[in-house]
């Protein structure tokens, strides 16, 4: 009897074994997310759900706010798989590597081979989550507040970063944060610069009052409101202490990438541009009505 009931038990462990192979899709799920992948994908998928919490975990801990919700993930098996999705959603994911899509709440990544970098797949991962970590606590967040919250905690802004901005300031190209609430750059080249503007922007905050950013995310659903009763100020004061504080981070940030040529010429060059703009800039007051974002199917993309 015993014998029969343990041939039985390994037949059906064999049977679940062979439907999984045979189905077009599995799914993987714990607390935090939910994967969902092609079964050759298997192990990639049991990868991600034993790495990716733990990234979630330590970003959360950093802020100190622990919602209770589960992000699900798609993760494209090749280059179709996600061109496909591509094709659905249009805009600015023709340019990225993954995307969050607010329609049904899902991170959509391509597969680990087009990407090719652990580091990176994983980065990408975390940067997703963090917009779908926004987009449950508020509706109408600005699009900085989502990509710089998203290049910043997920460890993603870089030198590249730093030279794509210094060349768009320079050359009077890079837009103000106030107006970078709602719409991606129209040049996608110029979406290096606004990811790291963005997550300039962030850290000024973050730095400035950590207990306040925290407060921000049980404080409201409402950005703005939160936003005023956290920090004690306007989001349009903040815009204008940022731009203020903006001119000399981006001359520290050129030095701190020196060590080539490059950047020991582009200190000299943002100096030049600080100037030239001490002349021209005309000081505004912060605009007290600012126009917010009601769009329930943006994308965030990477």
């Amino acid at each position: 009897m015993l014998k029969n009931s343990k041939n039985l038990l390994l037949i059906f462990l064999l049977l679940t074994f062979l439907t999984s192979l045979w189905s077009d899709k599995i799914i993987f799920t714990d607390d935090l997310i939910e994967v969902e992948a092609n079964p050759q994908d298997r192990f990639l998928a049991e990868e991600i759900m034993e790495h990716l919490p733990k990234l979630i975990d330590r970003f959360q801990m950093e802020i100190g706010v622990y919602p209770k919700f589960k992000q699900k993930i798609y993760l494209s098996h090749d280059k179709e798989d996600f061109q496909n999705l591509v094709a659905t959603f249009g805009g600015i994911t023709e340019h990225s590597n993954a995307f969050y899509s607010r329609r049904g709440n899902i991170i959509y990544i391509k597969s680990f081979l087009e990407i090719g970098n652990s580091s990176t797949f994983y980065q990408i991962l975390h940067h997703e989550y963090i917009h779908a970590f926004i987009d449950y606590h508020f509706k109408d967040a600005p699009l900085w507040f989502h990509e710089g919250m998203a290049i910043h905690f997920s460890r993603q802004f870089s030198t590249n970063m730093v030279y794509a901005l210094g060349l768009d300031y320079i050359t009077n190209k890079l837009p103000s944060i106030a107006t970078m609430e709602v719409k991606y750059p129209q040049d996608s080249s110029k979406l290096t610069s606004f990811y790291a503007k963005s997550a300039m922007a962030v850290d000024f905050l973050h730095e400035k009052n950590s207990s306040a950013f925290s407060l921000m995310f049980t404080t409201h659903p409402n950005f703005n409101i939160a936003f005023n009763k956290s920090f004690g100020f306007s989001k349009e004061r903040f815009y204008y202490d940022f731009e203020e504080d903006f001119k000399h981070q981006i001359i520290l940030n050129a030095i701190y990438t020196g060590g080539t040529m490059l950047g020991l010429v582009f200190p000299l060059i943002f100096f030049w541009g600080w100037i030239r703009r001490l002349f021209k800039r005309r000081k505004e007051k912060p605009q007290r009505d600012a126009e917010e974002s009601d769009d329930d199917d943006v994308i965030i993309t990477l």
